[in-house]
């Protein structure tokens, strides 16, 4: 494929395990690999890049946990702000409304687990039986909706739970990208999972 030709796409949020908070729009996590090449100022890569971040916020449908207007403007956040912070011809930016990342090859339809916002408080808790208890109930949530979140169509890959644990609720959500088969789907929730036990 040409390195010129910039293809992107737009994922509200894969995998990720976080409480359910959608008051605010702030940076999680971005990935600039230095092995993908970088691009040079005013070249045409950038310069189809630019265009291409440009159009997405008007080119997007909402059929999701936020509305268009909260979407379409974390899309141009994420999208203005990958442009300051990446160089490189493949890259990812997850707020924690909107996901946007571009390349230079490939990467619709396919299970995609290169980067993962993981957070389990419960590891850092001084009390080590409320930290495995903790640890115990978290996967059991998120066992549950992630299983519910690729084996039932209606979900459209994404779901979000609760689960009380003594006086506290504690909320999960997963999704995948409705681009990926629901089997892609569940493999990457598991995978998450493993990774979040350990």
């Amino acid at each position: 494929m040409d390195k010129d030709v910039v293809s992107a796409n737009l994922f509200l949020i894969i995998p990720l395990f976080m409480p359910l908070i959608f008051a605010s729009a702030e940076l999680l996590d971005i990935f600039c690999p230095n092995d993908s090449g970088s691009y040079t100022l005013y070249s045409p890569f950038e310069n189809n890049l630019k265009q291409l971040l440009e159009s997405l916020p008007s080119n997007t449908s909402v059929t999701g946990d936020v509305n268009s207007t909260v979407c379409q403007t974390c899309i141009w956040n994420a999208s203005q702000e990958i442009l300051t912070q990446c160089k490189s011809e493949d890259a990812m930016i997850w707020f924690e409304l909107c996901q946007v990342r571009y390349s230079y090859q490939m990467f619709f339809s396919l299970m995609d687990y290169t980067v993962k916002y993981l957070n389990n408080l419960g590891q850092n808790s001084s009390d080590p039986v409320l930290a495995v208890h903790y640890n115990e109930v978290l996967a059991y949530l998120f066992n549950n909706i992630s299983t519910e979140a690729s084996n039932d169509p209606s979900k459209r890959m994404f779901i979000t739970g609760e689960i009380k644990l003594s006086t506290e609720t504690i909320y999960g959500l997963v999704q995948c990208t409705r681009d990926i088969s629901e089997d892609d789907c569940n493999s990457c929730l598991l995978s998450a999972l493993r990774d979040f036990e350990t």
